[in-house]
């Protein structure tokens, strides 16, 4: 087995459960983990804002890579953070409102969620604050969101044509998901940054990971781990698959396994 020096945690899909909730047995198994000294990453695609409050209470000293690492924070202090700037954000905007009309997206600023969506209701259903398409346009962006609900039909080469320079497209959750994101944000990139002159590598990295922005850390962590609900091509390239997680896969393999 390796030796361990970093654990790298996706959330969604991962650590939480379906309903959002956090089983008692992981919490536990993740704190065992801290008492031997090893480094708890939570690394998810979630900004600040979305994180959940008694997890992030909790772990407030660790490191929490956020937005597919576009943004990393330990004890309230930014380790780093990568962004699209406003000029692009703006060009983007315009891009995108003139084929979609109907289809909603956000972006991500200073660990907040803003939207100019006309619909109050859709941006509160995503935790946006409504602004302005004028103010939103000046904002640089940790990611641009979209949310494909199936209103319209959106071609991803197409929007590759307007992507702005040093941008990426990232594809999660069925497709639902459509993150337009600077192209040094990625969870792997994140974890790199964060190991930086330490004295490991990947090959001391554990990582657990569901979906298809967990892929690179997954396949290049000494020991990735994939969950059983994992995306089929996670499961590929991971070492290791544990039980779901709606069945405290996280614990059963921390538990038995390092």
């Amino acid at each position: 087995m390796h030796n361990i020096k970093l654990i790298s945690i996706d959330l969604d899909g991962t650590l939480l459960k379906n309903d959002f909730s956090i089983s008692d047995k992981c919490i536990q198994a993740i704190r065992f983990q801290k008492k031997k000294d090893i480094i708890i990453v939570f690394n998810t695609s979630r900004p600040l804002k979305l994180l959940p409050k008694n997890l992030y209470e909790e772990f407030y000293d660790d490191y929490w890579i956020l937005s597919n690492g576009g943004f990393c924070i330990k004890s309230g202090i930014k380790i780093f953070e990568n962004l699209i700037e406003s000029n692009n954000v703006k060009n983007l905007s315009k891009s995108f409102t003139t084929l979609y009309k109907n289809t909603f997206f956000s972006i991500e600023s200073n660990n907040e969620i803003f939207s100019s969506f006309e619909s109050f209701d859709k941006c509160s259903q995503y935790f946006a604050q409504q602004i302005s398409k004028k103010d939103l346009e000046k904002k640089d962006v940790t990611k641009f969101l979209i949310i494909d609900e199936g209103k319209e039909k959106i071609c991803l080469e197409t929007l590759k044509t307007f992507l702005p320079i040093n941008s990426k497209l990232l594809i999660t959750d069925n497709n639902k998901y459509i993150q337009i994101m600077p192209k040094m944000s990625s969870k792997l990139l994140g974890v790199l940054e964060l190991i930086n002159g330490l004295d490991f590598s990947l090959e001391n990295v554990l990582s657990f990971g569901d979906d298809l922005n967990d892929y690179e850390l997954i396949k290049n962590s000494g020991i990735g781990v994939a969950m059983e609900n994992a995306h089929s091509e996670i499961k590929k390239v991971s070492k290791y698959v544990t039980k779901s997680n709606e069945e405290n896969g996280i614990y059963h393999f921390l538990n038995n396994k390092i």
